[in-house]
C-alpha cells in the first residue's frame, strides 16, 4: 500500500505471523502419512489437518478490488469555472508545456495502476488535453531525470481532457509498480505539441484539502524541477497484488493430495 495509511501493512503482518504458526503443525502431520493406516490418515484429516488447513488459508491475503490506491488530496471547489480561475477568484496552478506538477508518493507492496487523474479545470487553449505520466524515484527528496521526461524513469503517460468547470478527471495507465518512490506528473502543450500527445494548457485546482503532508514537486521553464505549495488533487486508482502466501495453499493441497493415496 501508500505510506499514507499503515492498517493495511498491520493486517498483512498478523495474517503472516498467523499462517507462519499453523504451517509448521500441517507439515509436521503430513510427515507422518506415510507410516499411518487408511482409517488414521482419515481421522488425523479431519481432526487436525481439515481445522489447520482452513486456518491457513483464512490468513491468506486477497486480490483487492479495484480501487483508490493513492490521493494526495481530498476534493474541494469541484464546479468552479475556468474562467473564475483565470480571474485570480480561485487558486490555480498552470499545467502546460512548460509547467508540469506533480507529486512525490512511497509504495510498501506492489500494484497494478489503472488511472491516474486529479482536480483540474481548463482549457485556457484551443485544445483540451493534458498528460499524466508515472516516474521511478530513488527517494523522498528525488526528481525526474529529465525536464521532457524523455529518460528511463519515466514508466508511462497517459491523455486527460480538462473540463470546463473542475472536477475529477482520469487517464487510463496501467503499470506494474514494486515498492519504492514514485512521481506523479502532469502537464501539457500549448501552441504545437506537448509530451505525450498533450496540447492543451490548463490548471491544477488548489482548492483541495491535503491528506497528511504531500510531497508536492513540479517543474517550470528558467526554474527546472522544486517544491509546489499544496492544496492541489493528484489520484491513483488500481490494485494491489496479492503476496506471494497463497502458493502455500497450492502447496498444502499438492501435499494432502499426495498423502491421501492408500499406502500401499
Amino acid at each position: 500500500m501508500i505510506r499514507q495509511s499503515h492498517a493495511s501493512n498491520r493486517i498483512v503482518c498478523q495474517s503472516q505471523r498467523k499462517l507462519t504458526l499453523t504451517l509448521p503443525r500441517i507439515a509436521a502431520n503430513l510427515s507422518e502419512f506415510p507410516n499411518l493406516s487408511t482409517t488414521e490418515r482419515s481421522v488425523r484429516m479431519n481432526r487436525v489437518l481439515v481445522p489447520a488447513i482452513l486456518t491457513a488459508l483464512s490468513t491468506l491475503p486477497q486480490a483487492a478490488s479495484a480501487g483508490v490506491i493513492y490521493q494526495s488530496a481530498t476534493l474541494n471547489g469541484a464546479g468552479t469555472s475556468r474562467q473564475e480561475v483565470a480571474d485570480g477568484n480561485f487558486p490555480g496552478l498552470s499545467v502546460g508545456i512548460n509547467a508540469f506538477a506533480g507529486v512525490r508518493f512511497e509504495l510498501t507492496q506492489p500494484i497494478v495502476t489503472e488511472q491516474v487523474g486529479g482536480h483540474f479545470v481548463g482549457p485556457f487553449s484551443v485544445e483540451d488535453t493534458i498528460f499524466g505520466a508515472l516516474v521511478r524515484l530513488d527517494g523522498p527528496q528525488d526528481f525526474p531525470d529529465s525536464i521532457d521526461l524523455s529518460t528511463p524513469d519515466v514508466l508511462g503517460g497517459t491523455l486527460l481532457r480538462l473540463p470546463n468547470e473542475s472536477g475529477d478527471v482520469f487517464g487510463d495507465l496501467r503499470v506494474e509498480l514494486q515498492p519504492g518512490w514514485y512521481g506523479l506528473v502532469f502537464g501539457g502543450g500549448y501552441q504545437g505539441e506537448g509530451l505525450f500527445g498533450a496540447r492543451a494548457l490548463g490548471a491544477a485546482m488548489g482548492t483541495n484539502d491535503d491528506i497528511g503532508t504531500p510531497s508536492y514537486f513540479g517543474y517550470l521553464s528558467g526554474f527546472y524541477w522544486g517544491p509546489r505549495l499544496g492544496g492541489t488533487r493528484y489520484v491513483i486508482t488500481g490494485q494491489i497484488v496479492p503476496e506471494p502466501l497463497t502458493l502455500w495453499a497450492a502447496t498444502v493441497g499438492s501435499l494432502i493430495a499426495f498423502f491421501r493415496r492408500p499406502p500401499v
